[in-house]
């Protein structure tokens, strides 16, 4: 069952090698199939089964990440497998593994945040794995929690109006340079 709204990451539970493995995040955007040192250890594997890697791995906000090393592993989906090559990274992070277009090329995989599915063609027909929104969301709040400067906020009335405008409550403009914000009320079908 698919909660509303629907704007959840797609995490889902594979199998890699020969374990279930819990908080896959499927990521269209990603060119390399992704596997944390933490999952790599639980998998029981050794250091004989990696290959080094000389290349840097470059992340979405421009920060240079070494790759540690390679390894060739086996993921199942359904009845599905394929062998793919994961990229070791020993980087805290929520996942366990993140799975991008070389594995979701390699099983034709037709991923959906909104159906918070995978849909992929086996022997047997067209197959699904869903995604578990609640335990992402689970998985969400910690990170945030852990992660996140979390402000208190005070509510106040606008007069004649129904509506809360929130405050942030003893914080100072970051950059004194700047002239601070100014709030202004703004009305439907009020040309000015």
């Amino acid at each position: 069952m698919v909660h509303h709204p629907p704007n959840d990451v797609l995490v889902v539970t594979l199998k890699v090698r020969d374990c279930q493995a819990r908080h896959i995040l499927i990521d269209q955007g990603n060119s390399c199939d992704i596997m944390y040192v933490r999952c790599y250890k639980e998998l029981g594997l050794h250091k004989d089964d990696l290959k080094q890697s000389d290349s840097p791995m470059v992340g979405f906000n421009g920060t240079l990440t070494w790759l540690l090393e390679t390894t060739r592993l086996e993921v199942q989906a359904g009845t599905k497998k394929v062998t793919i090559e994961f990229t070791i990274i020993n980087t805290p992070f929520l996942y366990n593994n993140i799975l991008g277009r070389p594995w979701l090329h390699a099983m034709r995989d037709i991923p959906s945040t909104l159906h918070q599915l995978l849909r992929f063609p086996a022997e047997q027909g067209i197959k699904e794995v869903r995604g578990d929104q609640v335990h992402e969301k689970n998985c969400s709040m910690v990170v945030i929690r852990y992660t996140c400067n979390v402000r208190e906020v005070k509510t106040s009335e606008i007069e004649s109006e129904d509506w809360e405008v929130l405050d942030d409550v003893d914080k100072e403009p970051v950059d004194n340079s700047e002239e601070p914000l100014k709030k202004v009320l703004v009305q439907e079908g009020d040309e000015e």
